[in-house]
């Protein structure tokens, strides 16, 4: 049995054969009709070889896909970062970001997509700002339950949000949205009420 080196050139030229094949099929077709069959005619590899990058077409996409949402993110994000409005706006336009291109590089599976994608980003979102919301004080006991949930809460809301502007046309410009959204984010539906 051999080892397989992460570092050999043979096996990152290989991994990128096959994650190109699969960025250039999720142009043409739809992600949930496409089989690992597929990426490995197109990679021109067998399917051992796929298997020995990866477990399924969930893991490609994972290692393609969100790993891309990520590398904007981080790309945005700076290492004191806390909890504030200025961290959400950049996780808001990393996710605006990442729905415009993978729309555009994507368009016959960005539905199919988005299902899978949300499941993934939302957790990594999540855990971001349930990482910066942990770096606050607890001062009250139970907080730390309400920062579970603030973390679920905004996670989801950003990523529904992000998505529904991109599938709407994004015909309001994305800084404008972004404005627009975070005051909802911040003090949810409590600013339509009347005092």
């Amino acid at each position: 049995m051999t080892i397989k080196n992460n570092q050999d050139p043979r096996v990152i030229r290989t991994r990128q054969l096959l994650q190109d094949a699969f960025l250039s099929l999720l142009q043409h077709q739809d992600f949930d009709s496409l089989t690992v069959g597929d990426i490995t005619e197109k990679a021109t590899v067998n399917r051992a070889t796929f298997y020995a990058h990866f477990t399924d077409k969930f893991a490609i996409l994972d290692s393609t896909v969100t790993y891309s949402f990520m590398e904007k993110l981080n790309d945005r994000m700076d290492q004191g970062d806390t909890f504030n409005e200025e961290v959400l706006r950049k996780i808001l336009t990393a996710l605006c970001e990442f729905h415009a291109e993978v729309s555009t590089r994507c368009e016959r599976s960005y539905r199919s997509l988005g299902t899978v994608l949300e499941l993934q980003i939302r957790e990594k979102i999540q855990i971001i700002i349930l990482q910066l919301l942990n770096r606050q004080k607890t001062s009250t006991p139970g907080q730390n339950s309400r920062k579970e949930t603030a973390a679920v809460l905004l996670s989801w809301g950003m990523y529904g949000a992000a998505y529904q502007w991109n599938l709407q046309g994004r015909n309001v410009p994305m800084e404008q949205w972004i404005n627009d959204t975070l005051p909802l984010l911040l003090y949810g539906n409590s600013i339509f009420f009347e005092n």
